[in-house]
């Protein structure tokens, strides 16, 4: 992660602590392993989140020497009213479940856009430190409370409740792997399979032109767009 985006999470999650290595974020969940409940919780979710994660999770908490001596304290993963887990989550989740109304989500992508037109206008009038002020006054505030919002949260979860229960369907039916992962690629408003698609229409302009593609491996960050433009080619592959 780069600096600006290290410090927006940190911004993000003031309330709990993320330490900061190699440029990346790490969260202690000593405190969550050494709990039982903590435990399911982590267990039953990190799965979802990064098999990798998962994995050697599982392989520590079968560790009997390791697990006695985990320091104990604040959760990460706990319904304290406050953040992303609360007990509304459930709550919306259910009630989202139980309506199946797809208008929910754009509903909710319908609020999100008049608050992003809100933030754009205000932002524009004003300059200097002022700006830098606003933007950390929305970060702190109203951005945050967005992107915690209970009913949001509840529709990202019955998805991916929705995207698990048609890949094990599939995969037992009819023995099709990841099925709902397939589907979840083409679906409306994917910001990152959009940035996927356009990142295939930038390689298929590199193929087209052999200068860039043989210079492409030596090309300098700080100087890359100038040697780029310089090859034959190179200014169709900067746009």
């Amino acid at each position: 992660m780069k600096p600006l985006g290290l410090s927006f999470f940190q911004q993000q999650f003031d309330e709990s602590p993320m330490f900061e290595a190699g440029g990346r974020f790490y969260i202690d969940l000593a405190p969550d392993l050494a709990s039982r409940v903590g435990r399911r919780l982590v267990l039953a979710s990190m799965g979802r989140i990064d098999p990798l994660i998962d994995s050697a999770l599982r392989s520590l908490v079968r560790r009997k020497d390791f697990m006695q001596h985990l320091a104990e304290g604040q959760r990460y993963l706990r319904m304290n009213g406050a953040g992303y887990f609360t007990w509304r989550l459930p709550v919306e989740a259910v009630k989202l479940f139980r309506g199946n109304d797809p208008g929910t989500v754009t509903a909710l992508r319908t609020a999100h856009d008049v608050a992003l037109d809100h933030l754009r206008h205000r932002l524009e009038s004003l300059s200097g430190d002022a700006l830098f002020e606003a933007i950390l006054d929305d970060l702190k505030q109203q951005l945050k409370t967005d992107v915690t919002d209970p009913r949001s949260m509840a529709a990202v979860y019955v998805g991916m409740y929705a995207l698990n229960w048609i890949n094990k369907r599939m995969a037992r039916w009819v023995g099709v792997r990841g099925a709902g992962d397939v589907l979840a690629r083409s679906v409306a408003n994917d910001v990152t399979s959009e940035m996927g698609l356009a990142l295939l229409d930038v390689a298929d302009t590199v193929r087209n032109h052999r200068a860039v593609m043989a210079a492409l491996p030596d090309l300098t960050d700080a100087s890359f767009f100038a040697e780029l433009s310089a090859l034959e080619g190179g200014e169709v592959v900067s746009r």
